[in-house]
């Protein structure tokens, strides 16, 4: 397979730049011509998403292009998370991108939550987009992000494609360390959790935080999770079982109020994203998926706009361990409100701040 990527970043969100990328791109193919593209634009780009995605036809002379306006792009060049981008993949075979198939559709979701009919039906990945506190906020709901399919604004804010042909191994990082044994929820109004067994919410969070964390002020509600899960939450988590749900905010009557409703009688547990945590995690996980896959044609990244530069400070470490783990390549990825994995038996689940690397590998 041919594939190539390209990564072009500039002061203005312009349609040129999409020119850019694919001449860029086209360079590295030697001249061959595109058969279907990966198209993800940045945030900027949201209000000409339709002239842009125009160009991108103009210039692949291809309508097989999926993609999504993201907070962020990527590819194995490098992120860019600050400023107007273009991140192009350009496929030239017939089994690179294709609107129907079988297999693990790639799903692009331009609203803050999982669609509901996404969580039946085949094992799906890729991630949804919205504005910044789009997927954090029970009272409001921002309007649909652009997402495209052949080359097509979604209408219904939701994306497909597939890859047919290949084989799609992927794996997670939720980069999450777990703080404390399961309580049961006995106290809950609304979003807001009073109590977990006879402490309330609020005490029974500061007394499983490791000290630094609890002196803080505030307290780091972004690095927070619950984990919402029956029997042990570590076997929940890894079988995907579990819920994972951002803290909003810390009250005056201790209790805490979650971005999801959770029911008396669940079992809560706290989870705490650290750097040097997450970093091990997700190198952890990238060697896991090159023992499954070890000779991919491509990848696709899904980031949380929590995580990448953002989260560690200087660099997307996230991106930098799936470089490593596969030298020169393509990969190109896209920074979102929410991470959309597979589940084993089928659909997909919706987590925040975390990472979902995918590799597509010749079926056979």
């Amino acid at each position: 397979m041919t594939v190539a990527t390209a990564l072009v970043a500039g002061v203005d969100a312009l349609p040129g730049l999409v020119d850019q990328a694919v001449a860029q791109a086209q360079a590295k193919l030697g001249g061959q011509h595109p058969r279907a593209a990966l198209l993800f634009l940045s945030e900027e780009f949201t209000r000409i998403a339709r002239e842009t995605l125009r160009q991108a036809t103009r210039a692949t002379a291809t309508t097989q292009i999926a993609g999504a306006v993201a907070m962020g792009v990527c590819t194995e060049e490098g992120w860019v998370v600050d400023r107007p981008a273009v991140a192009v993949m350009l496929f030239c075979d017939d089994d690179g991108l294709a609107p129907s198939g079988s297999g693990m559709p790639l799903s692009l979701a331009g609203t803050p939550h999982l669609l509901p009919d996404w969580q039946g039906g085949p094992p799906r990945f890729g991630g949804s987009f919205s504005p910044l506190g789009g997927s954090f906020s029970p009272l409001h709901v921002p309007p649909a992000t652009p997402v495209w399919s052949q080359s097509r604004l979604a209408s219904d804010g939701r994306a497909e494609a597939y890859f047919p042909g290949l084989t799609l191994d992927w794996n997670v990082s939720l980069g999450l360390e777990l703080l404390a044994p399961p309580a049961l929820v006995t106290g809950v109004e609304g979003y807001d959790l009073h109590t977990l067994g006879q402490r309330p919410a609020l005490e029974a969070l500061l007394a499983a935080l490791p000290e630094a964390v609890r002196q803080r002020t505030p307290l780091p509600l972004h690095q927070l999770v619950a984990v919402v899960a029956d029997g042990k939450p570590d076997e929940a988590l890894a079988a995907g079982r579990a819920r994972i749900v951002p803290l909003l905010a810390a009250n005056l009557d201790r209790s805490i109020t979650l971005a999801r409703r959770v029911t008396p009688g669940a079992q809560v547990t706290w989870g705490l994203r650290q750097p040097q945590g997450a970093e091990h995690e997700m190198e952890t996980a990238m060697e896991r998926l090159r023992k499954r896959a070890p000779q991919p044609e491509f990848g696709l990244m899904f980031s949380c706009i929590g995580r990448g530069p953002y989260f560690y400070g200087s660099d997307d470490l996230d991106l930098r361990a799936f470089r490593n783990a596969y030298p020169g390549l393509p990969i190109i990825g896209a920074y979102g409100c929410g991470q959309l994995v597979p589940n084993p038996g089928g659909g997909a689940r919706q987590l925040n701040n975390s990472v979902l690397a995918v590799v597509a590998s010749r079926a056979g």
